[in-house]
């Protein structure tokens, strides 16, 4: 599944939703919203961010919102529980990252108090300690580097190791094998929520639920495709 987070609107106002654009077993694809927990803290819209799954979680960091200068923290979405948790980190915005292990790597973009001025710095942020004081997300964090490990050997065991990784299918196929493969994808439906937290899920052809959106609608309660 892909996922993307926030964004802007056609007017540019920041976004703070989730979507997955998932493959189901007969080949058809499909938007679905994720669910946020009912009574949680909820993201802050922010778009110019750069987002990154580690295990099961999907780590938010940087970007700019709708208040000039707003404190932008970084963001943890836990997919298992369907919460958000907030941490302290260096403001940044339309800049990359990247993950090795417990790292999050994060390099160029703009930083806040420089927002005219592209920095080519490198900044690591360490998870393990980030999460020091979370301990059910640093252990989700724990077991999901040591997974990961598992499944790929080839990080103790030599260049010999890495040149035969992908044989056996662990490599990322090349690009335009999964264009001419996936050549019947189509991304006209999205599946969301009625509203946060209930559970019940409707499908709308995406051009109608863009256009609701648009003009401000609330989501209906019925499913009327």
């Amino acid at each position: 599944m892909m996922v993307t987070f926030g964004g802007r609107t056609a007017d540019q106002s920041a976004l703070k939703d989730t979507w997955g654009l998932r493959r189901h077993r007969d080949g058809r694809w499909d938007w679905v919203q994720a669910p946020y927990k009912v009574g949680s803290e909820e993201p802050l819209a922010r778009y110019q961010h750069s987002s990154i799954f580690v295990g099961t979680m999907m780590i938010v960091v940087g970007g700019r919102t709708n208040t000039v200068g707003e404190n932008v923290q970084l963001e943890v979405y836990e997919t298992e529980s369907s919460e958000w948790h907030k941490f302290e980190c260096l403001q940044r915005f339309r800049h990359t990252i990247w993950a090795v292990d417990s790292t999050i790597f994060m390099h160029g973009g703009f930083e806040k108090e420089t927002p005219n001025i592209p920095t080519n710095s490198i900044v690591k942020i360490d998870l393990m300690n980030l999460f020091n004081f979370m301990p059910v997300l640093k252990q989700k964090l724990e077991l999901c580097i040591g997974a990961a490990n598992r499944k790929n050997p080839s990080k103790t065991a030599g260049i010999g190791a890495q040149e035969n990784e992908g044989r056996d299918g662990r490599r990322t196929p090349p690009m335009q094998s999964l264009a001419r493969d996936q050549n019947q994808i189509r991304l006209d439906r999205a599946e969301l929520e009625v509203s946060p937290g209930t559970g019940k899920l409707i499908s709308k052809p995406l051009p109608r639920l863009l256009e609701e959106r648009k003009n401000g609608q609330a989501v209906e309660r019925e499913q009327n495709p």
